[in-house]
């Protein structure tokens, strides 16, 4: 289920249960959210430049123990970068579970979808 589309600014200052939460607190989820975006796309595609560089070194060599062993060596990177895309997922599902109040649903959207949040980083 996508997150609402609602303005987070909006939900920040209409929150009245809760008055200890600050616009700070979701620059900085948002500043997180943008990181673990940037690493969610960059780290799987160096995984596997590497992997491939690796067996193609071992190919270009001709021996097939070196082939079994960047073969072994590539099974680790390919199961980290299916880690590294299931964890947003599984993080979406520990925010549904804790609870569904405004301030869980803002921080959570900001920090899984970054680019759906609207914060302004340059306002007071």
């Amino acid at each position: 289920m996508p997150f609402p589309s609602a303005d987070v600014n909006y939900q920040l200052s209409n929150n009245t249960n809760d008055s200890s939460h600050t616009g700070q607190e979701i620059k900085i989820i948002y500043i997180i959210g943008i990181a673990l975006l940037i690493i969610r796309i960059i780290v799987p595609i160096l995984l596997i430049i590497m992997g491939m560089v690796g067996l193609v070194k071992a190919m270009t060599q001709n021996d097939d123990r070196d082939i079994k062993k960047e073969i072994m060596k590539l099974i680790p990177k390919v199961i980290a970068a299916i880690i590294i895309f299931i964890l947003p997922a599984l993080v979406a599902l520990l925010m549904k579970l804790v609870g569904n109040n405004s301030i869980w649903s803002t921080y959570s959207k900001c920090l899984l979808r970054p680019t759906t949040c609207n914060v302004d980083l340059w306002s007071k």
